[in-house]
């Protein structure tokens, strides 16, 4: 069975329509979806789906202490001895995810370093993402490394900064994605 990673910013608190067509096509095919427990676009992908009455769903949380779960779907707690609930607490579970996952539905706001995080990880396993960019009105599918790079390289130089820094240089270097350093400067 395919699996599919949802998620999107926090910013981002309703689906537009073009997202929820996708949705409703995984719905329909009976992907099974994992999903985080943020607030905004996980929160609001998960009332789509709960309004759906789509029950193919896992949700992921640290510790088992779950934020959301509008549909009391099945939870898979991702355990971690860190205690600051920082970026990086919550990005080992949306590692998890995107483990778990075979593709990933993204709603982006260009901002947003956990989405691209997400992005960035399908990609470097060499999964597929389908990502609405809100600011664009537009869905982008990345591939691999360089197209998750292509879309970073699409954000303002503030925006890109802070992404870098905040999941680590070292990460995407590592990924040879020497040109995304070299637009940084």
């Amino acid at each position: 069975m395919q699996k599919v990673f949802l998620s999107g910013s926090r910013k981002i608190k309703t689906l537009p329509q073009e997202v929820k067509e996708r949705v409703d096509n995984i719905i329909w095919k009976g992907f099974q979806v994992v999903v985080g427990d943020a607030n905004g676009a996980d929160k609001a992908f998960q009332a789509y789906l709960e309004k759906k009455h789509y029950k193919n769903v896992v949700v992921f949380c640290m510790n088992s202490d779950c934020r959301n779960n509008l549909g009391n779907w099945d939870v898979k707690p991702i355990h971690s001895n860190v205690k600051k609930k920082d970026f990086k607490f919550y990005s080992t579970k949306d590692e998890e995810m995107a483990k778990e996952a075979d593709f990933g539905l993204m709603v982006w706001d260009f901002e947003s370093n956990g989405t691209f995080n997400n992005i960035y990880n399908l990609a470097s396993q060499n999964k597929c993402s389908v990502v609405f960019v809100e600011k664009e009105c537009k869905f982008h599918t990345i591939k691999d490394v360089y197209g998750a790079k292509d879309l970073l390289n699409k954000c303002s130089s503030d925006i890109k900064k802070n992404i870098v820094e905040k999941i680590g240089i070292n990460k995407l270097v590592n990924a040879n994605i020497s040109g995304l350093q070299i637009s940084l400067i």
